[in-house]
């Protein structure tokens, strides 16, 4: 077990480390605020992120689509011309989405009000090695960042009961 910190050590670089660990940094006025609060608090406002309420909006495309049935079975009735051209169009649909996601998210890493909500995100992201190379769907690789984004801190085998519910992840 950690030995927890002198409190007598706490001041702006301390509490920048804490925002670089626990976030990805913050500002002065962000680091000043976090030596004001004092250690215990600082690191309660943090850890406890889900106090802090979230008003990011998901990308507008980020929901189910009730006509993906239909789209897939349209593909699979189409000729062979047509059904490349309608893969192509959903690769360039998906290629757009995909880059809108990685916008998104990186604006909520660097500006949203959970820093260490996202820096878990980040971290089961990269631990189960996920990509958009193989999830190939921008909606799949958010709704696995939501249950990742969910469960960051929560119960690691209902992350793991979940997991597998989200199709292609």
């Amino acid at each position: 077990m950690l030995k927890p910190l002198d409190s007598a050590q706490w001041n702006f670089s301390t509490a920048a480390h804490l925002l670089n660990r626990a976030g990805f940094g913050g500002t002065p006025v962000e680091i000043e605020n976090l030596v004001l609060l004092g250690q215990q608090k600082a690191v309660a406002s943090l850890v406890d992120f889900e106090k802090i309420p979230d008003a990011t909006k998901d990308p507008e495309w980020a929901k189910p689509d009730p006509d993906r049935a239909k789209k897939l079975l349209a593909l699979r009735q189409a000729s062979e011309q047509e059904r490349k051209e309608l893969q192509k169009q959903e690769q360039q649909l998906q290629r757009e989405r995909i880059l809108e996601l990685r916008g998104w998210w990186l604006q909520r890493m660097a500006k949203g009000p959970r820093a260490f909500q996202e820096k878990m995100t980040l971290f089961w992201h990269g631990h189960f090695a996920t990509s958009t190379e193989k999830v190939r769907d921008a909606y799949f690789m958010w709704r696995q960042n939501e249950l990742f984004r969910r469960l960051a801190t929560g119960n690691w085998l209902q992350m793991l009961i979940e997991l597998p519910k989200i199709p292609r992840c």
